[in-house]
């Protein structure tokens, strides 16, 4: 035998078919209501199922789902600056190249080492 337990599916007692649209959708809802906290107790058992084999899994994912929670439902500080345009990869490499030029130029035109090591000042 399984170890799955069959539960009767709960059924409303047979009742004559509505006569107004209104009988039907307040009929319905409450089918809907009763389905809805059938599977929630069902998903609250599987739950503590799972905590009780898998306590460090279950407290992982919910410290993930708590911390995903809070980012969802927390706002963005505002910035009054507006945000740089995204660059494409070569012009972030053209940019890097060219600070990279005049970096060198600027560190050669201030200082020379001569050939002894001693650093000497371009005349004015």
């Amino acid at each position: 035998m399984s170890n799955v337990i069959v539960r009767p599916v709960m059924t409303a007692p047979s009742s004559p078919p509505p006569r107004t649209e209104a009988e039907f959708l307040a009929r319905q809802q409450r089918q809907a209501l009763r389905s809805l906290r059938h599977t929630g107790r069902e998903l609250g058992e599987t739950a503590k199922q799972l905590a009780d084999r898998h306590p460090w899994v279950t407290l992982s994912a919910a410290a993930v789902a708590g911390a995903l929670a809070a980012r969802a439902l927390s706002r963005a500080p505002r910035s009054s600056v507006a945000p740089e345009p995204r660059r494409g990869l070569a012009d972030l490499l053209t940019s890097v190249a060219q600070n990279s030029i005049l970096a060198a130029l600027a560190g050669y035109q201030t200082t020379r080492h001569s050939h002894n090591g001693e650093d000497t000042r371009p005349a004015p």
